[in-house]
């Protein structure tokens, strides 16, 4: 399939090519394009190992949560075909990235309600992705991605005060203050407000 490029050299876990073929058909039928590269990051000046414009999946094959990676771009790509309204009607987010960038000088309250559509937007591909973890019985712990979506849509509100992405932020991942992530994804009011504490245990453990 024209659409479907997979590196030769990437092998999946036997569990996984259920939900894999699954998502290869249902990419195809809904015109969009799957590239799994053989890299551990993508080459986009971060650290970033997949993305989603709703057209195109990009995933890096050889990163150590690939799956996870994998099911949370996947999830992206039905907002896009489903035409979920947060994903149809919220902001694209370049002008908080530029921000972050540091690309324009806009005062950063002025980008916020920005910001909480790029994090709604992201709490619902979470959750869209948990659905399919659940309904694929794909190997990958349910506790264990709720607390990682967590610690992400949190880390958006410390990268905000920060004005910068971390470029140690998958250490969060490794920190105590994984084990004290909630196990269900957090409510939309969390996500309308900054909670300091939280954000002091975040700088504890990126600086």
């Amino acid at each position: 399939m024209k659409n479907i490029r997979i590196h030769k050299d990437i092998v999946f876990k036997k569990d996984f090519q259920p939900f894999l073929e699954y998502a290869k058909d249902y990419i195809t039928k809904n015109d969009g394009r799957l590239i799994i590269r053989n890299v551990k990051y993508l080459s986009d000046g971060g650290r970033h190992s997949g993305s989603c414009d709703g057209k195109e999946i990009i995933v890096a094959g050889k990163c150590s949560k690939f799956m996870e990676v994998f099911v949370h771009e996947f999830a992206h790509f039905t907002q896009a075909v489903d035409k979920a309204p947060l994903w149809e009607n919220g902001s694209d987010g370049t002008h908080f990235w530029n921000w972050l960038a540091k690309k324009q000088s806009s005062d950063g309250i002025k980008l916020w309600d920005e910001l909480i559509d790029i994090i709604l937007v992201e709490r619902d591909c979470e959750l869209r992705s948990l659905k399919l973890i659940k309904k694929f019985d794909i190997p990958i712990c349910v506790k264990d991605y709720t607390k990682s979506a967590n610690l992400y849509l949190y880390y958006y509100h410390f990268c905000f005060l920060k004005r910068k992405w971390m470029s140690n932020y998958t250490e969060l991942y490794k920190s105590e203050l994984f084990l004290k992530m909630p196990e269900k994804i957090i409510p939309k009011s969390k996500i309308s407000k900054i909670d300091m504490n939280m954000m002091k245990l975040f700088e504890e453990v990126l600086g």
